[in-house]
């Protein structure tokens, strides 16, 4: 796990590359992690998408979140591989179950790969953030691994 966002920090940090399009508009899947959730993905520009999300958590006996990210996706230079790109954002989300909702914002970071032999879109990403009502603390375990089916491809 450490050495995952070490190489995430690391892109941010040395990873400034040329902005470029994305090979795809918009793609439509799932998302699993500290939630399943179902998960759309839509550029707004070339290299600007928007995220939203919505599902069920895997804590304090299930319950039901949504949120949306906005994210700004950049090449990785020097490494040879066509449609993987690594973006950063932040966003925010909304939880509720049995009793409880809480509610707050995270930041966002991740890899996105699209694929050219078919239409088909992942990511890995990492989504730390503070939850501000329902009570305000750190949330460092959110962010998934996203399979999307790509839209018009």
């Amino acid at each position: 796990m450490k050495k995952w966002m070490f190489t995430l920090l690391a892109l941010v940090v040395f990873g400034m590359g040329e902005l470029s399009a994305q090979s795809y508009n918009s793609a439509v899947g799932v998302r699993g992690g500290y939630y399943l959730t179902g998960s759309y993905k839509k550029f707004i520009k070339d290299t600007h998408a928007i995220e939203a999300y919505a599902g069920i958590g895997a804590y304090y006996g299930g319950g039901l979140v949504v949120g949306g990210l906005y994210q700004i996706h950049k090449e990785i230079p020097n490494v040879g591989i066509e449609n993987l790109y690594w973006y950063y954002g932040a966003g925010a989300y909304g939880s509720m179950g049995s009793g409880w909702f809480d509610a707050g914002v995270n930041l966002n970071i991740g890899l996105d790969y699209a694929f050219n032999e078919f239409p088909i879109n992942v990511s890995l990403d990492w989504a730390p953030g503070i939850n501000l009502i329902g009570g305000i603390y750190p949330s460092w375990v959110t962010g998934g691994f996203a399979v999307r089916y790509i839209l018009g491809k």
